[in-house]
């Protein structure tokens, strides 16, 4: 289920956090429109760590009942992190230009660009604190 990575690696970005960034506007009508939005890249890189042979999905359920992907079969492994570093890079400033894009047919771009932009960000945090 997940592919580990080495601790100066990062793993594939999921672009949830993109969408909620771009689209903060809409989410907070009831308030003021948020002007300085800022995306936060944060590294934690491993240091010292366990792993253990893996675990039944099921048996993560004692972690989290409400999530769905522990009813499934299948075996994910267990990592005990004993020491991690926590590095932390410069905001990402989500423009109102951004926001009117991701509203437009440029959407898959805006989402693509913040991704990549963090994706990356992270990538060199943990190269330069791993290295």
């Amino acid at each position: 289920m997940v592919q580990k990575t080495s601790p100066k690696e990062v793993g594939e970005f999921q672009r949830g956090f993109a969408h909620l960034a771009l689209r903060t506007e809409k989410l907070t009508s009831t308030q003021p429109s948020m002007q300085n939005l800022a995306v936060l890249p944060v590294a934690i890189a491993a240091l010292e760590e366990s792993v253990y042979p893996a675990l039944p999905l099921q048996f993560l359920r004692i972690f989290d009942p409400s999530e769905p992907l522990f009813d499934q079969m299948g075996w994910h492994p267990l990592v005990i992190y004993h020491r991690v570093k926590v590095v932390i890079g410069h905001p990402y400033w989500v423009t109102p230009l951004q926001q009117q894009q991701y509203r437009s047919k440029q959407g898959k771009e805006a989402v693509q660009e913040l991704t990549h932009h963090c994706q990356s960000t992270i990538a060199h945090l943990l190269k330069q604190e791993c290295a």
